[in-house]
């Protein structure tokens, strides 16, 4: 495993997996995995699912396939500690959220290397549905891989300051930069306290 961190608190762990995406979903491949599990050779086996995985996955559109409020910034992938409420003092709101997406492409480069990214854009609506704040391109990162990483999550830290108090909605824009594919995280927050102040 390594650690990639990107601005504004935007962090990628990336987990490696297999190489090989070909399409491979077919009865032949799943009953090769099951003769060598017979036969006690379960890397062997892992190796030829894994292939299979890759297959579907290539099908699956980008998107965000989890997300959630955190308490803190994740330390690996499904390690978050959920927070049980949306609701931020507008003096001090520091937003956490972990996301996982799936489905990203992946581009094949020299010496056996594999290229994937995303950018993502952020907005801040208020409960009319006005952008108060956005910021476009805020992320823009692509990796290089021996593997086709598919265990891949996202932290991003926000901090709002002197929001007046109400509903708001956070939109984030996530782009695959390989697969020129994009999604939509609408995310809900309440802010409480005094209005006044600026965004950061």
């Amino acid at each position: 495993m390594f650690h990639r961190y990107l601005a504004l608190s935007i962090m990628f762990i990336i987990m490696p997996f297999t190489a090989d995406a070909k399409d491979v979903l077919n009865p032949a491949s799943l009953g090769q995995a099951q003769k060598l599990i017979d036969e006690g050779k379960n890397i062997e086996a892992i190796t030829i699912l894994d292939r299979v995985i890759d297959s579907v996955w290539d099908k699956i559109p980008f998107q965000i396939s989890f997300f959630t409020l955190t308490e803190n910034s994740s330390k690996g992938f499904g390690m978050f500690n959920a927070r049980k409420t949306n609701i931020y003092s507008k003096d001090n709101a520091e937003i956490l959220l972990y996301l996982e997406p799936i489905g990203y492409k992946f581009a094949s480069e020299k010496m056996d290397l594999f290229k994937f990214g995303c950018s993502m854009d952020l907005y801040l609506l208020n409960k009319e549905g006005k952008v108060v704040f956005n910021k476009e391109n805020f992320l823009n990162q692509e990796l290089m891989s021996h593997f086709h990483n598919r265990e891949f999550f996202l932290n991003v830290t926000l901090s709002l300051t002197g929001l007046e108090i109400g509903d708001y909605t956070i939109k984030l824009i996530t782009h695959d930069t390989v697969g020129k594919q994009q999604t939509e995280t609408l995310v809900p927050i309440v802010i409480t306290g005094e209005t006044g102040g600026s965004i950061k």
